[in-house]
């Protein structure tokens, strides 16, 4: 039987043994394999391919993010200002990082962070309410699906008048919840944010970088107003507030 650890030197005197390499590539590495290379088509197929993994594993760790969230008893709402939120800005998170080392301006870092959540807002509530509405259009005129809507969402007073005037159809609905608070509280937040930066430039010349002691002061202050609309929007969801 041949042995799995195999000889690297062949003196007599002195055998050096070594495990033999793992047959099993990482899962990183075999996701990398079907990344097209950047030369193929100007580089678009392999932006495709990866934007796709991207999408994939953010809605993994989203639903992840959530079963662990219901299993630790919170409420959805925190749960999602929370764990989802970290996981699924975990992207954009390592991006603007690397911006900030590798570019010689503050410009791509923080357009990604902005851009991003352009995205996130406009795009990523944008495109499935759309669909959502579009799909709830064409429902079935007194079909089992526009009964069931019914039963769901006919408490609301908007649902009864247009129960009323469009007997036996259906529309997309999205009951609101305690997010306005949560968005008042990030509006004001992201606002004093732009203002520090307008501040540093104004005071060292960019928005990154500057002497040590007011680099580590204002990633304290930003860590701090993360937590604190963590707490306040919390504290509002639980009614504590």
């Amino acid at each position: 039987m041949r042995s799995p650890w195999s000889p690297r030197s062949p003196s007599p005197s002195l055998i050096l043994l070594t495990p033999p390499p793992n047959p099993t590539p990482p899962f990183n590495q075999v996701s990398f394999a079907f990344v097209p290379p950047v030369c193929f088509g100007g580089g678009w197929p392999a932006f495709v391919v990866s934007l796709s993994f991207i999408a994939i594993m953010t809605v993994i760790v989203g639903d992840l993010a959530g079963l662990f969230g219901c299993v630790c008893g919170l409420d959805p709402g925190i749960t999602a200002i929370t764990f989802v939120a970290l996981g699924t800005s975990m992207p954009d998170l390592f991006a603007s990082k690397a911006a900030a080392t590798a570019e010689p301006s503050a410009d791509a870092c923080i357009g990604n962070v902005t851009g991003s959540n352009c995205v996130n807002v406009f795009l990523g509530l944008g495109l499935p309410w759309t669909i959502g509405a579009l799909y709830w259009a064409y429902v079935e005129k007194d079909s089992e699906i526009q009964k069931e809507w019914a039963l769901k969402y006919g408490h609301l007073s908007a649902v009864q008048d247009f129960l009323k005037e469009n007997p036996g159809e259906a529309y997309f609905v999205v009951e609101a919840g305690g997010l306005g608070f949560s968005v008042i509280i990030f509006t004001i937040f992201s606002l004093i944010c732009l203002l520090t930066l307008h501040l540093r430039r104004k005071v060292y010349g960019g928005e990154l970088g500057g002497p040590q002691p007011m680099r580590n002061v204002t990633f304290a202050f930003f860590v701090s107003l993360w937590v604190a609309y963590v707490l306040v929007s919390s504290f509002k969801i639980e009614g504590i507030i």
